[in-house]
């Protein structure tokens, strides 16, 4: 019997499956950013090894969206691959877009988390910046039994023991554990291999492997998730 599922967040909870590598690329594209792809994903990869150094705990979802957009520009800018003329303006855009479309995310999964919290444990388990509870707070996702933010337990996905830790503050068992996330490689495979039951999030993927025979169940929205939890507790008992 399923009693607990685990989220991860960035890409799940905030943008429905919407890796946020290709989340902000539809935003530069809206804003008509002239930029190749190829130069905005290399600013996206420099921005995630950059933003540990500037994020702070009280960092709420905004605060959090803005450094990260300023960290990819400041990269395009330094590169050359950007005129420095009216970014700030276009930063400000950017990021008021994104913070807008992920709220409008989160105000329905809170909505959903509200819902399965009457009949599991849930848990949000996501590779994020330390500061993953005060944008749970700030959004009011935090009425949850177990968050883990990697850069506070400094154990980072795909390694299996985030999920064996968040399993175990749950006093839970992986077999009886849904984990489901966007992200095949670091949610699905680590979750599958500690013997979770795992639903993977396929709608805009940074990437996609050819074998995906770890996902138990795929499914294109994460509003699907009751309807699985549903199949999987009548299948298995």
């Amino acid at each position: 019997m399923i009693k607990n599922i685990l989220f991860d967040f960035g890409g799940t909870l905030d943008t429905n499956g919407i890796h946020w590598s290709e989340k902000f690329w539809e935003v530069y594209k809206e804003f008509n950013v002239p930029l190749l792809k190829s130069d905005f994903e290399a600013a996206f990869v420099s921005s995630n090894i950059k933003i540990k150094e500037l994020i702070d705990t009280n960092d709420d979802l905004k605060s959090t969206l803005r450094k990260e957009v300023e960290c990819q520009f400041d990269f395009l800018l330094q590169n050359e691959f950007l005129e420095n003329a009216g970014t700030n303006h276009l930063i400000e855009e950017i990021v008021e877009k994104c913070v807008h479309d992920a709220k409008s995310e989160i105000i329905k999964s809170r909505k959903l988390l509200n819902t399965l919290r009457k009949n599991y444990k849930i848990g949000i388990v996501s590779n994020y910046h330390g500061n993953l509870k005060t944008v749970l707070r700030s959004e009011g996702l935090d009425e949850v039994d177990v968050i883990i933010d990697s850069e506070v337990e400094q154990i980072f996905k795909p390694d299996p023991k985030i999920f064996q830790l968040a399993i175990k503050r749950l006093q839970a068992k992986p077999s009886e554990t849904v984990v489901i996330g966007d992200s095949y490689s670091r949610d699905i495979d680590p979750a599958k291999k500690l013997g979770c039951t795992t639903v993977w999030l396929d709608v805009k993927s940074y990437t996609k492997p050819k074998d995906t025979s770890d996902a138990d169940y795929t499914v294109k929205s994460l509003y699907d998730i009751e309807k699985i939890i549903d199949k999987i507790n009548n299948k298995k008992y």
